[in-house]
């Protein structure tokens, strides 16, 4: 398996392809829906579905619980999300499972045909089909200026970032922002949980980021902000 659909896609299909060594065709472990997807894959490859799903009801009788707990605190949070395509649609996923409301999305880049054109593989569909449809999605190629945007337009109630340099237009925003760098920590249904708790941790304490807001410059014109934020995508006219 790969961790990432995108950049773990040209590795696994030329190890598959040139030297034999298959590839489990199966987006990775984020959310329940796919995490159960995910151990069925894993389980119908090695020839061992008895124990994959005796390792889903094992870790669901575990974690489930952990989770609805969760969602009962979170309900009513809104969220954004930023990061590259393959984790952002994963942190989409997770928000879903959460319960939290996920008004919008900056995805560096979205191609599901090139990156492996395995439907197993296409995250955003599968998020979409598991959770609905995300609004205000966004495709912006690291466009900070559309991101900055977005954010003054939605203002929700944390931000999620794959990337360091981003979290700061949240907290100059006065929105709690929260930067996990190791993909893995979200993964399977233990992810969903680790997730959960550190989101309400943000969310419960968001003394600084509401002061930064106070003092923080912020570069772009008052112009920029009240414009849509595909401004540019069509010479000034709203695509």
């Amino acid at each position: 398996m790969q961790a990432c659909s995108t950049l773990g896609s040209y590795l696994g299909a030329a190890l598959e392809q040139e030297f034999g060594v298959p590839e489990l065709p199966s987006a990775p472990p984020y959310g329940i829906a796919q995490t159960d997807r995910w151990f069925r894959a894993l389980g119908k490859l090695l020839g061992k579905e008895d124990i994959a799903e005796q390792v889903i009801a094992q870790k669901k009788a575990e974690f489930l619980p952990r989770m609805e707990a969760l969602r009962e605190k979170l309900a009513g949070k809104t969220a954004y999300v930023t990061a590259g395509a393959a984790h952002g649609h994963a942190l989409l996923d997770i928000l879903g499972e959460l319960g939290l409301n996920a008004r919008g999305a900056s995805i560096f880049h979205h191609d599901a045909k090139y990156d492996s054109d395995r439907p197993e593989n296409d995250q955003l569909a599968q998020r979409v089909q598991d959770y609905g449809d995300v609004p205000n999605f966004n495709v912006c190629n690291k466009q900070e200026f559309e991101l900055v945007n977005a954010l003054n337009r939605i203002r929700p109630d944390v931000l999620l970032a794959r990337h360091g340099g981003m979290t700061l237009w949240g907290a100059k925003f006065g929105i709690p922002s929260l930067l996990i760098g190791d993909e893995h920590y979200g993964m399977g249904y233990e992810g969903i949980v680790n997730y959960g708790e550190r989101i309400l941790e943000v969310l419960e304490n968001d003394e600084f980021v509401k002061n930064l807001e106070k003092h923080a410059v912020n570069p772009y014109t008052k112009w920029w902000l009240e414009q849509q934020p595909d401004y540019f995508l069509q010479g000034g006219k709203r695509a």
